[in-house]
């Protein structure tokens, strides 16, 4: 185990000051060991989820090629533009995920034949919480609904039979229980498929962003021809100064923070961290995934 300090910004304006005084290089590293930190919890099924920083995080790493990559345009093979379009694509889809998904059970060892995953609540007239529950297979990523809303009050032990049944898995099988027993539709640091709706209040753009979207949706199959106008005008707004530096300043901000430290600032607008650098450990995938388990 090592220890690495970050540096941490109090406000936007703070984390663009950084930025702006830092070369490419370097922050680059910089958000290299950021991802590095965090892949530890990428393991087994959670390599098919993330916090929302970790899309923001691949976002601006994926900007970072965008940027260079646009910048010597003229120089690029049609090979190169359709990976650009593809990188494009990839980079956007969780700010656009349409179906909402936590991860909330898993086999306890491996091989993980499959993943449950939970659809963010549903409400209906008496305020009843429900979900509806997607069984997911890595070897053949497929998706399949387990059928009709369940009723978030039934329990642990039914839900825990309802899977088992439906999986025919037996005891060998993790629930995230906070997931389900305590579900907040607030907290931005669920494993899941999405960027959480008050972190993209804090990305701000949506007008731009909205754009990207239906410039994303033209680019959607490369192989068959691509849009050079489409794809520039694509790049021109990821690439724009203030775009760009926004997003990379939020980035550095949440970054370092913890978990709880990151959901104050995205609700509130601040958060209580004095320390002028973090230290966060490396080479414990064990600890740093069990007590984010715990944080659910």
């Amino acid at each position: 185990m090592f220890f690495k300090e970050y540096p941490v910004f109090q406000t936007i304006k703070e984390a663009k000051s950084f930025c702006q005084q830092s070369s490419r290089i370097e922050k680059r590293q910089l958000l290299f060991n950021y991802i590095r930190q965090q892949e530890p919890l990428f393991t087994n099924n959670q390599r098919w989820g993330a916090p929302s920083i970790c899309y923001l995080q691949y976002l601006m790493n994926g900007l970072y090629d965008v940027d260079e990559a646009y910048s010597r345009y003229s120089e690029l093979t049609l090979l190169e533009k359709h990976g650009i379009a593809h990188l494009i694509i990839s980079l956007s889809a969780p700010y656009w995920e349409m179906l909402p998904l936590i991860v909330l059970a898993q086999p306890k060892t491996p091989p993980i034949e499959y993943i449950v995953y939970m659809s963010v609540n549903e409400h209906d007239e008496k305020n009843n919480r429900y979900c509806k529950l997607y069984i997911f297979n890595p070897s053949t990523c497929e998706r399949r609904s387990m059928g009709k809303r369940v009723d978030m009050n039934i329990g642990i032990d039914i839900l825990r039979s309802m899977i088992q049944n439906e999986l025919n898995c037996g005891e060998n099988i993790f629930i995230f229980e906070k997931c389900f027993l305590e579900f907040n539709s607030d907290y931005i640091d669920y494993f899941g498929n999405y960027i959480h709706q008050k972190v993209k209040e804090k990305m701000g753009y949506e007008e731009k962003w909205a754009e990207i979207r239906t410039l994303r949706n033209r680019l959607a199959h490369p192989h068959e021809g691509i849009s050079e106008k489409n794809l520039k005008r694509a790049c021109d707004i990821l690439c724009a100064k203030n775009f760009f530096e926004d997003m990379e300043a939020l980035v550095f901000l949440l970054s370092p923070l913890l978990p709880k430290e990151r959901q104050m600032f995205c609700q509130y607008g601040h958060h209580d961290k004095k320390d002028k650098y973090a230290r966060i450990a490396h080479g414990i995938c064990r600890i740093n995934a069990e007590k984010n388990n715990k944080e659910r």
